[in-house]
């Protein structure tokens, strides 16, 4: 179910517009199966559209995802050799590449500047709670583009970042708002990590 509004759906195509590549991994496209393509007309930029990335350590993809059904790159980033799931996600239409392991998946550091190397130099990251915390613990992320609904969703509701427990406020991540703005009945809210 959609928790923010059609106003907010159409910003984030906006985002995905602009930029070279959007960026998940395998928990939510098992869980959401997305395309993560612009489908919006009005961003239609008439140039390359963003590549999809997907971080997958242990090669679950399949390959009947809806991701390989446009023509858009697949890039997916994993540790798993084995020969025949690699085999299988490159016939579906993926560019398949080994990287390092690192905590809990791949090396993050290694696929964004694999990334880099590829020329896609603006990643937007729509991940899961797992991922986006391990980014923003790592250090990785320069700006978060968060969208909050005026819904109340109960102590039941899935956190936007897995992260450890903080003994104190002091140690939790802070952040330096850049923007506010309404989106339809929604608030964007655009922050970049505080410098240490």
């Amino acid at each position: 179910q959609w928790i923010t509004s059609t106003p907010a759906r159409a910003d984030v195509q906006r985002l995905r517009a602009r930029s070279c590549a959007v960026l998940t991994g395998i928990g939510t496209v098992l869980a959401d199966d997305p395309a993560l393509t612009v489908r919006d007309p009005r961003f239609d930029l008439g140039g390359t559209p963003p590549a999809r990335v997907v971080l997958d350590a242990t090669l679950r993809l399949g390959p009947d995802a809806r991701l390989f059904a446009t023509p858009e790159p697949v890039h997916v980033f994993t540790c798993d050799g084995d020969a025949t799931r690699r085999a299988r996600l490159v016939t579906a239409g993926a560019r398949v590449e080994s990287v390092a392991a690192g905590s809990g998946g791949v090396d993050l550091p290694a696929v964004l500047a694999r990334l880099g190397a590829l020329g896609m130099n603006e990643v937007l990251a729509e991940c899961g709670p797992r991922l986006a915390g391990a980014l923003l613990a790592a250090g990785l992320v320069d700006e978060l583009v968060c969208y909050l609904a005026p819904k109340i969703l109960g102590s039941g509701a899935r956190s936007a970042f897995a992260l450890a427990d903080f003994a104190a406020l002091a140690e939790c991540p802070g952040l330096e708002l850049v923007e506010t703005a309404r989106v339809g009945p929604d608030l964007r809210i655009v922050a970049r990590p505080a410098s240490a």
